[in-house]
């Protein structure tokens, strides 16, 4: 990770503005992150699509929903988030909705949406270790 020095002399998007539109521009959210598996079930809640999915894990007749199902099931129980910018856990999760589409459990709207959560969670500051930056932050990092 860089520091904020390091940032700010390689970087020419900085070129011209005041300390306080740096600190702006390096904490606005606009990094992807990891999606909260929490954020994922608040989604399919408030869709009205969890409690379908908790039901057809539990009852379904039909193997192929009942296996989709329970995958997500599990999954949201299973882990804390889900960082799709890792290929292998992107597909497996890809694959996932993918199933739950396929079986109607949810649309592909919803798989979409779901996916599209990793965008824009975090700013370069979160990023890299930073926090929150103010204008004496950015002031101070040019002195040293």
């Amino acid at each position: 990770m860089p520091t904020l020095k390091e940032e700010m002399l390689v970087e020419v998007t900085y070129d011209g503005l005041s300390n306080l539109e740096i600190a702006a521009v390096l904490n606005t959210l606009n990094q992807d992150a990891p999606i909260p598996s929490i954020d994922v079930k608040r989604y399919l809640l408030l869709k009205g699509k969890w409690p379908g999915i908790v039901d057809a894990a539990a009852h379904s007749d039909t193997a192929a929903i009942r296996q989709a199902a329970t995958n997500m099931v599990e999954s949201l129980a299973s882990f804390v988030d889900f960082n799709t910018g890792d290929a292998t856990i992107l597909a497996a999760v890809t694959a996932g909705l993918d199933a739950l589409v396929a079986t109607a459990l949810m649309t592909a709207t919803n798989k979409t949406e779901i996916l599209a959560m990793k965008s824009n969670r975090k700013s370069l500051a979160d990023v890299n270790g930073w926090g929150y930056l103010k204008e004496g932050d950015i002031e101070m990092a040019k002195v040293i």
